[in-house]
């Protein structure tokens, strides 16, 4: 082993390596420059790592499977298991940035979203209501015939 190398004691197999770079790479939709600068790495080399060329995950690959696996793991990132589009990840890993796992946290964050939701719905019937007004369409009484 050369000096300064990690050697992973559970190498994860190249297929899920991989996995984990598109998910934080297309699912989280981080730009690869943002990946580059977190990791000291230049964009070319990121590139090329997100694409699967690399043989060993030692060196450049092993430090950009380090941020992707913290980046997935914090958005829920389960391996072998697609979010379906049920859920955006970006906000699995919002949320779990943001809560500090108490149960006080946990309410907190629940009467956000509640005020979240309160307020998407009075936009909604608002702008309802302000189409209705405009579609109206005003009817004049017919004259009668002679008057």
């Amino acid at each position: 082993m050369q000096y300064g190398k990690k050697r992973l004691a559970n190498k994860p197999a190249h297929q899920d390596v991989l996995a984990v770079f598109q998910f934080v790479w297309k699912d989280l939709n981080v730009p690869q420059a943002e990946i580059a600068r977190e990791t000291g790495l230049d964009q070319g080399s990121v590139s090329k790592i997100l694409r699967g060329s690399f043989r060993n995950l030692e060196g450049r690959a092993y430090r950009l499977w380090k941020y992707a696996k913290s980046r997935a793991d914090s958005a829920g990132y389960k391996a072998g298991k697609s979010s379906g589009g049920k859920t955006d990840p970006r906000l699995v890993e919002k949320i779990n940035r943001v809560w500090d796992r108490t149960d006080e946290g946990a309410e907190a964050l629940l009467k956000l979203l509640d005020a979240a939701d309160m307020i998407q719905k009075r936009r909604i019937s608002t702008a309802v209501r302000r189409k209705d007004s405009s579609t109206r369409v005003v009817t004049r009484p017919r004259r009668a015939a002679g008057d």
